[in-house]
């Protein structure tokens, strides 16, 4: 008889005999060695029987599945692995590790990656590191991996490559051979990093940047900050206020302003409209983030004023008076100019007395030519104008000039028959 119909006739009979060894107590409990306990899984399809020494077993045909059989009545006797890797089936079975636990029901899989029967897809961390941590079973890879087997990426033999590692390569493929716990250990953190964590790693960055370098580059962070250089560049703290804030809230806290600027920072919504009297205190602390070209833009004249501003400000004043409120109360202005400032609606028709021996004070927002425009003279007068006035009274300049002098004024010098007879010429 061939060897091939030997073999599919034991096929045969072990699918013949399958309910009756179920029925008779070969899965019953009564086996009593821990690897034949280990072994309670079914056997799946073929071309399994030729991964492990020493197995007996025949390959069955592809797809199917011998429901009523373990493991053992096919891989019986089990042979340790030798050579390179050094692996003992027994020591894993005697602390109670079922066959299922390591080998899939790929195990007898046609595709030649899958012909090991390990289960890749979960990686050692996941598989091995269950129970090689360091406390259960030794956690060191050369326990089972003999000197002649590569089992470390030509990466890994840099000697900086416990700095940079963290750039080579994706998370899913560190955690082939490293727990989760031995990237804690290493990086003080959780890694990778839990959900949420991009929104809330501002903190951590800044007090720990050399950490955040083991794994992430400076374009790394440049690319999601906006182009800001992270870490701060040297000098970075001076010129930082023209930024977007939306961006310094990644990292910084409101305190952390606060701490700085000794202010509300950023400013309140309405601070463009209030800033007026904290800006005239000239406080060093608003360079910080605002140029004067800033200032100068938005006010339409050199901020902080200038020397000497106060005895020339009055044509700015008289043309911008919204302006200088934005900084300037009225308080201040009144206190200066000892009278309502800006003048009041009616002031025009009234000022002509006020303004009589107080043409310095006029003339901090006034010009000659203010004056001679509305007044058709030259005020306030000029020297001895009182001895030629009389050819501008005379001839219907009397209306201007009652704007400044009372109807009796003329008579402190003129006697009523005078002021008569000129009058009449």
């Amino acid at each position: 008889m061939s060897s091939h119909r030997r073999a599919s006739l034991l096929a045969l009979v072990l699918a013949l005999l399958a309910p009756l060894l179920t029925h008779c107590g070969l899965r019953d409990g009564t086996q009593t060695t821990p690897l034949q306990r280990a072994a309670r899984t079914e056997a799946m399809t073929d071309e399994g029987a030729s991964l492990l020494p020493g197995v007996t077993g025949v390959p069955t045909v592809e797809g199917n599945i011998l429901t009523g059989l373990t493991c053992f009545e096919c891989h019986t006797p089990l042979e340790d692995m030798q050579g390179r890797l050094r692996f003992s089936h027994q020591n894993h079975t005697d602390r109670g590790l079922h066959c299922n636990q390591c080998h899939t029901a790929e195990d007898h899989s046609p595709v030649p990656a899958e012909k090991v029967g390990i289960q890749h897809s979960w990686g050692v961390s996941r598989h091995c590191g269950a129970c090689h941590d360091g406390n259960q079973a030794p956690d060191d890879c050369r326990t089972c991996h003999t000197a002649g087997e590569v089992i470390m990426p030509e990466s890994h033999k840099r000697a900086d490559f416990a700095r940079g590692h963290g750039q080579d390569a994706p998370q899913e493929t560190c955690l082939t051979c490293h727990t989760q716990r031995q990237c804690d250990n290493c990086h003080g953190l959780s890694l990778p990093h839990p959900a949420g964590f991009a929104a809330s790693h501002g903190p951590m960055a800044k007090s720990q940047s050399e950490l955040c370098g083991t794994c992430h580059t400076p374009s790394y962070c440049n690319d999601c900050h906006g182009g800001f250089p992270m870490p701060h560049p040297a000098g970075f703290i001076d010129v930082h206020g023209q930024h977007d804030q939306r961006q310094c809230s990644t990292c910084h806290t409101q305190r952390d302003c606060d701490s700085c600027h000794a202010g509300n920072n950023p400013h309140p919504s309405n601070f463009g409209t209030t800033h007026g009297p904290a800006a005239k205190r000239d406080d060093p602390r608003c360079a910080t983030c605002h140029t004067q070209s800033y200032c100068d833009s938005c006010h339409g004249l050199r901020l902080p004023h200038p020397t000497g501003f106060d005895t020339q400000h009055g044509a700015q004043a008289k043309s911008s008076p919204d302006n200088c409120a934005k900084c300037h109360q009225q308080r201040e202005c009144d206190d200066c100019h000892g009278r309502p400032m800006p003048h009041p609606a009616d002031y025009e028709r009234v000022h002509g007395l006020e303004a009589l021996g107080r043409s310095e004070d006029c003339g901090r927002c006034h010009t000659s030519n203010d004056c001679r425009d509305c007044h058709g003279a030259t005020v306030p007068h000029p020297r001895n104008y009182i001895y030629g006035h009389a050819g501008e009274a005379k001839f219907g300049q009397d209306q201007p000039c009652v704007k400044c002098h009372q109807s009796n004024y003329c008579e402190q010098c003129h006697t009523p028959e005078q002021l008569a007879g000129e009058a009449g010429e």
